[in-house]
């Protein structure tokens, strides 16, 4: 066993239960992977990629991971995504990763942008590049205020392209975000993404709270 281990051993997202890598059901420990299982989402072949429903402990871990500074969640999220694309499709078909971001202001005030954080690990674990290729419009936040005239921007743009064309060209993407409501945002950016070259583009996420998945 490493040092690092001893010192800051791997611990369960969803109850803090020390865990382990070499386990079959990491990052869970095995109480809560037994629960988490009538939550799974069963693959559906069309290249979307979500992991569990959103409720529960994985609800509350989710917002601890992006309000509440627990950053150390990045990782053991990044797992859960890495665990069921292997499961179900395999990253031999990715060339390179791409996020949803927040905008500046959020990252300004919170400090990390949470599913960035998860990309690098992604990248990491599974050696293939993450890039910065959209950006957030600054008029649009993720709070109670921002969303109170949604309905009259649900037509505007929020995201726009603003990476290296040349390193999306025909290249085969994987998009990142850490929950789906409706599915808009994922669909905007990944519209973005093969506007500006791109291959074609699937997309992953920790969880949704769409009753349809």
């Amino acid at each position: 066993m490493k040092l690092i281990d001893l010192l800051y051993p791997k611990r369960c997202p969803l109850c803090g239960e020390v865990t382990s890598e070499k386990i079959g059901y990491y990052p869970l420990c095995e109480k809560c992977n037994i629960k988490q299982k009538e939550n799974r989402i069963n693959y559906s072949g069309d290249g979307f990629f979500c992991v569990y429903k959103y409720n529960g402990k994985l609800r509350d871990a989710v917002l601890k991971y992006k309000y509440e500074g627990e950053i150390w969640l990045a990782e053991p999220f990044a797992c859960m995504i890495i665990n069921y694309i292997e499961q179900n499709y395999g990253f031999d078909s990715f060339d390179i990763l791409a996020f949803v971001p927040v905008n500046d202001k959020r990252l300004s005030t919170r400090g990390y942008d949470q599913v960035y954080e998860i990309a690098k690990i992604i990248s990491k674990k599974k050696k293939i590049r993450v890039e910065k290729f959209l950006k957030k419009k600054e008029n649009y936040g993720d709070n109670a205020v921002d969303r109170k005239d949604r309905r009259q921007r649900i037509s505007e743009d929020k995201y726009y392209f603003a990476g290296d064309k040349n390193l999306i060209y025909n290249k085969r993407v994987l998009l990142l975000d850490d929950i789906v409501t409706t599915g808009a945002t994922l669909r905007d950016c990944k519209a973005l993404l093969i506007e500006n070259g791109a291959r074609n583009v699937c997309t992953a996420v920790i969880a949704s709270g769409r009753k349809d998945l």
